[in-house]
């Protein structure tokens, strides 16, 4: 099933050609190229994201004849805290606008290295998100929607934002209503999106469970009033968790533990 919550399609091409007709059609073209290329290809009308280029690792794999390894290690990197900034923003503006994007990667590094194909592949394993070839019917551009997609996109969308120091409050690159109907309903919502969902409301927590429970709650409250209009008069009441909800908490407990647990030893 597609993706109703994704607007916006994503391309890719290696085909220098293809720019200008991309862009004649109202498609935003993205260049991964060297960032002493930025200049030329701005000037042309593109964005420049470099950092989406392959790290030097997996091209040494690559060059050594290791490929396998070579785009292993280049998934990893892109699905790595220092890319996150960079995808986010991709995921976003595929979510937020119904306006075609095209990857664009130079012929001959394209081809030795393998980057528009291990993008193509980390971006439908990580998200669903099947990115098509410019202009070749046979690879459409289109989306597969699960639970799983779901929430890994919803949270990424809800974390990454700005925060206001003077209200104390965390904004989304999505709103709340939207993250309410993207996350599956008997999700939990990670720490970072508790985190942000929390950051207006005044309330004394004791445990996790009463955190997580709270959130539950607001969540489900948001989706009904955007299912029927109306706002719970009563306000969040805390929901009961079930046995997987349970589950993860504990988890998520004993993680907790572990990390702190590091820190002393290593005197952090």
């Amino acid at each position: 099933m597609e993706n109703t919550f994704i607007k916006g399609r994503l391309y890719a091409t290696n085909d220098q050609g293809a720019i200008p007709d991309a862009m004649t059609c109202g498609c935003q073209v993205i260049a991964l190229v060297d960032t002493q290329q930025s200049y030329i290809y701005n000037q042309r009308g593109c964005v420049v994201l470099s950092s989406l280029l392959p790290p030097p690792e997996a091209i040494t794999d690559i060059l050594n004849g290791n490929v396998p390894m070579g785009i292993q290690r280049y998934k990893a990197y892109l699905a790595s805290p220092g890319r996150e900034e960079v995808v986010v923003s991709l995921l976003a503006a595929l979510v937020q606008k119904p306006r075609n994007f095209v990857l664009y990667a130079e012929y001959d590094p394209d081809v030795e290295f393998h980057i528009l194909e291990t993008i193509m592949s980390f971006f439908a394993e990580a998200f669903g998100v099947i990115i098509g070839w410019y202009k070749d019917p046979r690879r459409p551009a289109t989306s597969i929607r699960t639970p799983e997609f779901d929430y890994r996109i919803a949270d990424l969308l809800f974390t990454n934002g700005k925060y206001d120091p003077v209200s104390g409050i965390k904004y989304g690159l999505i709103d709340r209503r939207t993250y309410a109907c993207m996350i599956p309903p008997d999700a939990i919502p990670s720490p970072k999106a508790c985190q942000t969902l929390l950051s207006t409301v005044n309330y004394g927590f004791q445990t996790m469970e009463d955190c997580v429970k709270v959130c539950m709650s607001m969540l489900e409250d948001i989706r009904t009033e955007a299912k029927t209009g109306m706002r719970n008069p009563m306000g969040f009441t805390k929901a009961d968790l079930s046995s997987s909800a349970m589950e993860e908490i504990r988890r998520r407990k004993v993680e907790a533990q572990v990390m702190n647990a590091g820190n002393v030893v290593t005197g952090n």
